[in-house]
């Protein structure tokens, strides 16, 4: 996330929601993981923005337009063939 959205989004969400602070860090406090969790959810993230970066700049735009209908057509189908499997079970 760039610093600029940072400064706009921070005060945003702590006048929305005022106790967003403490329930982050009681919910730090309580799990153990909490960090880990944070920081893969970071990084994976900033790898799939990476990616989309590289791929929009040694390929084009349309490219990875294509690659995201596949992608949706893959999932939908794979997802047709998993329910019709399980409802003629």
């Amino acid at each position: 996330m760039s610093p600029i959205a940072v400064v706009f989004l921070l005060p945003a969400v702590v006048f929305m929601e005022p106790n967003v602070l403490d329930i982050t860090l009681s919910l730090g406090k309580e799990h153990k993981f909490m960090g880990v969790l944070l920081f893969l959810n970071s990084a994976a993230a900033y790898g799939a923005n990476l990616t989309n970066f590289l791929v929009t700049k040694h390929t084009s735009a349309l490219t990875l337009q294509v690659c995201r209908f596949l992608s949706l057509v893959s999932t939908t189908k794979n997802y047709e063939h998993l329910f019709t499997s399980k409802l003629k079970i």
